[in-house]
């Protein structure tokens, strides 16, 4: 109808100007030609449009089984499987081991010593200087007014008497294990009051009715070391080898009494030969006194007196100690077992196990709880098998040395039981393997000794015992909460997975693949839950038989953190080298491989993946333990759909409905030049295009009428970036150049474009969803459109 509608536009003009010309009546219309010509040259009728259609147009609805098209349109096979898991036999973290107990039979030194008691009950006159009050007073007895009493001269004494070490002598034997004695310690015996009373008394006699109050000035001189003297309220007054202190006299007394206290002597004389202590405890006593005259009745002839009485009762000694000898020593005779069980049959052997930081071992000595006081200067040293490692940072309890496998604590500590942290059971560089159950039996064998802190000073009182003395040692229940186990291990686990394309199924509706260039990526996600880094070889095999082998994949072990194994997650990637950069800023482990080999160029029908993971017993690891492992792993598969040199892509749009315009053609007889279809071409597809052009009929069958090429407008131009639109113009040739049967022509209904990729062998580029061709169509007449004038007025009749 368009070509119709031109034709009479144009045939309108001519009549009227071939009307206006006709003015000869005589003028026959039929012997006029009435031929016209329109459109001189070439003339370009636009008939229509071939739509836009993109990658994800051709594809529709159809749903292919692994084709992905991700938001930017790419296109792809992909397949991903997840949620895998491998279970690997754990480790049993806690193993209760029975404690053991021995009793045996302590020596140790005696200390028993008799109560040694020194009495002084000495009474003897005082010398009172008469001679200067007979001067005054005419005899030695009267009374004494208040007027001869100024008169008379002050009343003074003296008295003074040693007593020797004979009188106050002290004798002990000293154990070896003791170095000497440090205090000889004193008490009442009447009362119990501490420390050793003297009484010192004054019996003012005949001068008492004429004593006018004064002072006396006592001295006191004990030699064998250092005393300690308190007053009867326990206070200090003295601590030296000499006491003087003066006291008031008060006027009219008769007698005056003051006590004090030996509390205790330190000892100033070392052992002799014998390791005995021989005190020779000599006492110098003197006195002075000055009393003022008051009148009274006085008897010269009696004479004051003074008494000294003392008890110098032992109640105790305090002895320095000496770590020249122990007190006791103790190793059992047999060993104990301690059997670690149920061990991976994985471990090949075990260089060593660490435990958690609340694994203790108890250790326990019984028997001595009545040393009391005295246990905190007994050191106790118990030496541990080698293999035990033991902590002790932050605990007071003891100390440990690593070296000598040994701690150390008192006997006060260790008769409540200490608790020594356990660190690890370390069985050396060579470390030790397994029996056939996962067994490791071990001889849990230690010795024990006491022995006093060099230069403790101790109660000997406490030192008493019975004949025999029996002494318990023990370890309590142990219970062993490993938390690492460091060896040669030997773990080997194969994991696979198979992907089916299944491309019979494909059905791209209008898209035809036959052929791609591959550019695969295969992402393994593993989660390595063993805290020791797994080796991992890989193998790629399709249906063929064809095979690919990755070796050389290290997976990251896992993470130990806050008591917990956290496994870390491994992404490999398997992708041609030239797509590295891809992954430069990501997590993961690249390993480049040449898919042609497996490929060749074609999808599979199946690709099976298989990634032996592992570890060699070659080198020591350490693996923190949990109860079961698993092992974690998925995979991916991305199949880009590229384009390269072996690619077999294509599609069809087609164009129908002017059959009408060939119809009017036929019908009236037009006559034309060359018929040029143009086809101005969009294409935002990545790569040139070629096309192959068929006409047909509306009924869609093939119109026998051969369609060209015009050399150098037979190729689509590529898109240089898969985004740009590149512009290319088609030009066919209908006829070929020759006459053409309008009959012929009045079938043709549309134009069927097949356009077939042509991509560059020189690389690949991938498929996006988004690209597309479209086309402008025209119809060029060469020389114009001829056309007979009467057809047209007889057909308006």
């Amino acid at each position: 109808m368009k070509l119709k509608c031109y034709a009479l536009r144009c045939i309108a003009v001519v009549c009227a100007v071939v009307l206006v010309a006709c003015v000869d009546d005589s003028y026959d219309l039929k012997d006029v030609s009435t031929e016209v010509t329109i459109g001189q040259g070439r003339t370009q009728l636009f008939f229509g449009e071939l739509d836009f259609k993109s990658i994800k147009d051709l594809i529709g609805d159809n749903k292919i089984n692994g084709l992905i098209i991700d938001e930017e349109g790419n296109l792809s096979y992909g397949y991903n499987a997840t949620g895998e898991t491998e279970k690997i036999e754990g480790v049993d973290n806690v193993y209760t081991i029975p404690g053991t107990q021995n009793t045996f039979v302590a020596e140790y030194p005696s200390f028993d010593m008799d109560m040694v008691s020194v009495k002084i009950d000495d009474s003897s006159d005082v010398y009172v200087n008469t001679g200067a009050i007979s001067a005054y007073i005419p005899s030695l007895s009267g009374t004494l007014s208040d007027a001869m009493a100024s008169l008379v001269p002050d009343i003074k004494g003296t008295y003074g008497k040693t007593f020797s070490g004979n009188d106050m002598h002290l004798l002990f034997d000293i154990p070896q294990q003791l170095k000497n004695i440090k205090r000889v310690i004193f008490r009442d015996v009447e009362n119990g009051y501490h420390g050793a009373p003297m009484r010192l008394v004054v019996d003012f006699n005949g001068v008492s009715g004429i004593n006018g109050g004064g002072k006396i000035n006592f001295d006191i001189a004990l030699s064998g070391g250092i005393f300690t003297i308190v007053d009867e309220n326990n206070n200090l007054i003295c601590q030296d080898n000499e006491f003087e202190e003066e006291y008031e006299v008060p006027v009219g007394a008769d007698k005056v009494e003051f006590v004090i206290y030996i509390e205790s002597v330190e000892n100033t004389i070392a052992l002799n030969d014998d390791h005995q202590l021989d005190i020779p405890m000599e006492l110098e006593c003197n006195m002075t006194f000055d009393l003022d005259v008051k009148a009274g009745e006085f008897d010269l002839q009696d004479v004051p007196q003074f008494a000294l009485y003392a008890d110098f009762a032992i109640g105790d000694t305090e002895v320095i100690a000496s770590d020249d000898e122990a007190l006791f020593k103790y190793q059992p005779a047999e060993a104990q077992k301690i059997n670690i069980k149920n061990l991976p049959k994985e471990l090949k052997s075990v260089n060593k196990i660490g435990f958690k930081d609340d694994t203790t071992l108890n250790l326990y000595v019984d028997g001595l709880e009545w040393l009391g006081d005295s246990a905190e200067n007994i050191v106790v040293e118990a030496t541990l098998p080698e293999y035990l490692v033991l902590g002790a940072d932050g605990n007071s309890d003891y100390t440990y040395n690593k070296s000598s496998h040994s701690i150390t604590t008192t006997l006060a500590k260790v008769n409540d039981g200490i608790d020594v942290a356990l660190e690890s059971i370390d069985f050396g560089v060579e470390g030790v393997s397994p029996d056939a159950e996962g067994t490791i039996s071990l001889d849990l064998l230690f010795s024990i000794n006491a022995y006093f802190v060099d230069g403790a000073i101790i109660s000997a009182s406490t030192l008493v015992h019975d004949e025999y003395l029996q002494v318990v040692e023990g370890i309590s229940d142990i219970e062993l909460k490993i938390e690492s186990l460091s060896g040669k291990v030997d773990y080997t686990y194969t994991l696979e997975q198979s992907f089916d394309f299944k491309t019979d199924d494909y059905d791209f509706g209008e898209l035809l693949i036959g052929g791609t260039g591959l550019s695969p990526i295969i992402t393994l996600n593993i989660d390595n839950p063993l805290t020791l880094p797994l080796t991992a070889e890989a193998s790629l095999s399709d249906d063929t038989g064809r095979k690919l082998d990755i070796d050389d994949i290290v997976l990251k072990a896992a993470q130990y953190k806050n008591n917990v194994v956290v496994p870390t997650k491994n992404s490999i990637v398997i992708a041609l080298e030239e797509r590295r950069k891809e992954f430069e800023n990501k997590d993961v482990i690249f390993c480049p491989v040449d898919f042609d080999s497996l490929l060749a160029g074609t999808i599979p029908s199946t690709l099976d993946v298989a990634v032996s993971v592992g570890i060699s017993s070659d080198t020591v690891h350490t693996l923190y333990v949990m109860e079961e492992f698993e092992i974690g792993y998925g995979y991916s598969f991305e199949l880009p759909i590229s384009f390269n040199d072996n690619l077999d892509i294509s599609y069809s749009n087609d164009f129908s409905g002017f059959n009408e315009m060939f119809a009017d053609i036929a019908e009236y007889d037009v006559k034309v030049g060359d018929i040029t279809i143009i086809a101005e071409i969009e294409n935002t597809l990545p790569l040139a295009l070629e096309a192959e052009v068929e006409l047909f009929d509306a009924n869609g069958e093939a119109v026998d009428i051969d369609v060209t090429f015009v050399e150098g407008y037979d190729r689509i131009n590529g898109s240089e970036d898969g985004v740009t639109a590149a512009n290319s113009t088609l030009r066919l040739n209908i006829g070929g150049g020759k006459s053409i049967d309008t009959k012929k022509l009045s079938k043709i209904d549309g134009i069927a474009f097949t356009l077939v990729a042509k991509s560059d062998a020189n690389g690949s580029v991938a498929i996006n969803a988004k690209q597309g061709v479209g086309a402008r169509l025209s119809l060029e007449l060469d020389g114009g459109i001829t056309v007979d004038v009467k057809d047209f007025m007889t057909s308006n009749n």
